[in-house]
């Protein structure tokens, strides 16, 4: 290299390459390392994230059969006019239903999981719905959801999925989303009221230039829903009240989280706000027949299902299966005039049972 010349780059010098001869011990090996932090872009076909007889395709095809007119009425978005398109509910519909069956439950949980499961950006077509949408939806349209399971029903009862011969029913307590210092008496509700009242009225004087547009929308929504639940709460408190004495009305409480909780004993002994739903199903392939969520701490006066899925079914079923906190005099006698035969345990409780069987006889049956 002549002086004239420049050096462009210095490199650093190079160790030198072990002899072939030398020792395994002494050789660095060169491989390729996998970097799973990196982010890429990459060509993605839709149609080819789920096989062809993934269970998606399925759920997709069967609501396509199914009439869901009920949940498309509301949508007041058409074309010609102003407004963002709304997300096609038949979309939200498959998208809770396939969520389910894989134990996702949670509008939050399901918007993380439904990025990268295949199954979920199938159906989204590589999209996303974000979680207030996914719940939003659920809460608003109960009286259509619960036409749709109505509706999915039939259709498992005509490919011989459901017979109705045994239906076992029974209860099981889930714990709410409230705590125990939720629950609040009438002067604690009032002054939670006042408070929520006052911070929503803060947040809406807001200036415009101290948040951004969103942040701002969301503060305002959550304390427009704080302030909702308080009047609730209010309501709830007013309703449980007149049913108690004089002089007990003052005493009841109740959550300014969620209002319809009941504070219910679990299995571990301990007591939290609950909710008791009653479900029943088809002992032969475990199907839901019918369910209701309710307040009642005690399973006793919960058993009267038959009308519920006589209404859903269009049957009523032969036989329906309980444990004995279901067996109490008036539920043996009012099953004892009728259909489904009972079959149940009487329990431990020996006088309780010498009563029972003086009603009339329940089969019994071993659990």
């Amino acid at each position: 290299m002549s002086a004239e010349q420049r050096v462009l780059v210095k490199l650093e010098q190079q160790p030198a390459a072990p002899s072939p001869s030398a020792p395994p011990s002494e050789r660095k090996l060169r491989l390729k390392a996998v970097d799973r932090q990196q982010i890429c872009w990459r060509a993605i076909d839709a149609e080819r994230l789920v096989e062809e007889d993934h269970p998606v395709r399925a759920l997709w095809d069967l609501l396509g059969g199914l009439d869901l007119s009920r949940f498309y009425s509301g949508i007041e978005a058409v074309e010609g006019r102003p407004g963002r398109d709304r997300s096609d509910p038949r979309v939200l519909i498959a998208l809770w239903l396939y969520a389910l069956s894989r134990g996702v439950r949670e509008a939050r949980a399901l918007d993380e999981w439904a990025q990268y499961e295949p199954g979920c950006q199938w159906l989204l077509g590589l999209g996303r719905i974000n979680y207030h949408t996914l719940s939003d939806f659920v809460t608003a349209r109960g009286a259509a959801l619960d036409e749709l399971f109505v509706q999915l029903v039939h259709v498992l009862m005509h490919e011989g999925l459901v017979d109705l011969e045994r239906v076992a029913h029974d209860g099981t307590r889930i714990r709410a989303a409230a705590s125990g210092k939720s629950f609040k008496r009438k002067e604690r509700l009032a002054e939670c009221r006042r408070l929520a009242e006052e911070h929503l009225a803060a947040l809406q004087q807001q200036p415009e230039g101290e948040l951004s547009a969103a942040r701002r929308k969301a503060q305002q929504r959550a304390a427009r829903e704080r302030f909702e639940r308080v009047l609730r709460a209010e309501q709830e408190r007013q309703q449980q009240a007149a049913k108690q004495g004089p002089g007990k009305q003052e005493q009841v409480r109740v959550s300014v989280t969620d209002p319809q909780a009941r504070k219910m004993r679990h299995a571990d002994g301990g007591f939290a706000p609950s909710y008791n739903p009653q479900i029943s199903t088809d002992s032969r392939r475990g199907v839901i027949v019918a369910y209701e969520v309710s307040q009642a701490p005690e399973d006793s006066h919960e058993l009267p299902p038959v009308e519920r899925i006589e209404k859903n079914t269009g049957r009523v079923p032969k036989q329906l299966l309980v444990d004995g906190s279901y067996t109490t005099r008036q539920n043996i006698m009012e099953r004892a005039e009728g259909a489904p035969e009972l079959i149940g345990s009487l329990g431990e409780d020996r006088s309780q049972n010498k009563l029972r069987s003086t009603v009339t006889p329940v089969r019994r049956g071993n659990f």
